[in-house]
């Protein structure tokens, strides 16, 4: 990473000094910040800058950099290339075009990889190396990547169908670590649309390391009955033994679940509200058997002299084996977007009604 950064700027830096692609380039980006205060206590969420340069109709190059840590000692001794590389967040180039004369194109990436195949084996995959996507044979399209980090070693590729309007198929395959470390995983979703209003999804996930191999299982509905009321119902079975390293954090293997809700938008307001029951598959320790949790939020935007107000509310409740139904979430706020670009979030977190905790965010971004 600490060697491709230099020179990936180094290039990106060359190509915009150029006067072969100065009447070219077309320059975008960002700029954001975020601070706060939270029961007594001021954080700070860091700042970003992230810039994105069109040298060409197929040539593009971005750099993103997070200020978040070292900052102050930075700004007091001095940059040193180490400095900026733990800083850059991401930078890359990237092109679309064929590999050959005559085939089909793709594009092609080298720098920083931003994988997102499916949840169950492939989510939030980031690191250096080379990666393709977008190349499409008819009604078939093909992605892949190959990491350069010597310790995990991770590569992988997915195909996408989609064969009939309303139906796609997709499926990855992700190989992880050497040696004793090795993990191979794989996901296949589909998802189909038989009448307008509704929708139906399912995904498998397969998992093979050292230990036996382990499945997950999941699948679900959508149903727009009416232009403000929908439903959502899904079940799932993930294996206790079921963790690639790349799984969304919010999934739980050694479960057997079902879930469903009801989102509302009248008025101008948006209700969403969901209840899950989850079974452990295998009683490990002192874990709860059974959880049950109930979500709800309500939001209502609004207008007044030109400023945008939004007060929201969120509940969350869960309920495990013989014991009482707890308060796990329980908020007040209310957001105020600014004509400049700032975002303030005001309320307070009374899910502690012994300890109740006031909280101000304030965040923005400008874009360029």
């Amino acid at each position: 990473m600490k060697k491709l950064i230099p020179v990936l700027v180094a290039a990106l830096v060359l190509m915009l000094a150029s006067p072969v692609f100065a009447a070219e380039v077309k320059l975008t980006g960002s700029v954001s910040g975020m601070t706060g205060y939270e029961g007594g206590l001021f954080h700070e969420g860091g700042a970003t800058l992230g810039a994105e340069a069109q040298i060409t109709d197929n040539i593009k190059a971005a750099i993103g950099l997070n200020f978040t840590n070292g900052l102050t000692d930075t700004i007091q001794n001095g940059m040193s290339w180490s400095d900026f590389a733990a800083m850059v967040d991401k930078a890359y180039i990237e092109t679309n075009g064929a590999l050959v004369t005559g085939l089909p194109s793709m594009t092609t990436r080298l720098g920083t990889q931003e994988i997102g195949y499916s949840i169950f084996n492939a989510h939030d995959i980031k690191g250096e190396g080379i990666g393709i996507r977008n190349l499409a044979i008819g009604p078939v399209a093909l992605a892949g990547f190959q990491s350069w980090n010597s310790a995990e070693q991770v590569r992988g590729g997915q195909i996408s169908v989609n064969p009939l309007e309303g139906l796609s198929v997709s499926a990855n395959v992700i190989h992880a670590g050497a040696d004793d470390t090795q993990q191979l995983s794989a996901a296949v979703e589909g998802s189909v649309t038989p009448i307008d209003p509704l929708t139906v999804n399912a995904a498998m996930g397969y998992m093979h390391d050292a230990d036996d191999p382990a499945f997950a299982f999941a699948g679900g509905a959508e149903y727009q009955v009416l232009p403000y009321l929908g439903l959502h119902a899904g079940a799932r079975k993930i294996d206790t033994n079921y963790a690639p390293r790349y799984m969304y954090s919010k999934l739980s293997n050694n479960e057997i679940g079902f879930n469903g809700g009801v989102t509302v938008n009248a008025f101008g307001a948006t209700l969403d509200t969901n209840v899950d029951y989850a079974k452990a598959i295998e009683v490990i320790g002192e874990m709860d058997e059974v959880v049950y949790t109930g979500e709800m939020s309500l939001e209502r935007p609004f207008s007044v002299a030109g400023m945008n107000f939004t007060p929201a509310y969120a509940l969350s409740l869960s309920k495990a084996d013989e014991g009482e139904i707890g308060i796990t979430e329980h908020v007040l706020s209310l957001g105020y977007e600014a004509p400049n670009s700032l975002n303030i979030t005001g309320g307070v977190d009374i899910t502690d009604l012994e300890d109740i905790k006031p909280f101000v965010n304030a965040a923005m971004k400008v874009e360029f």
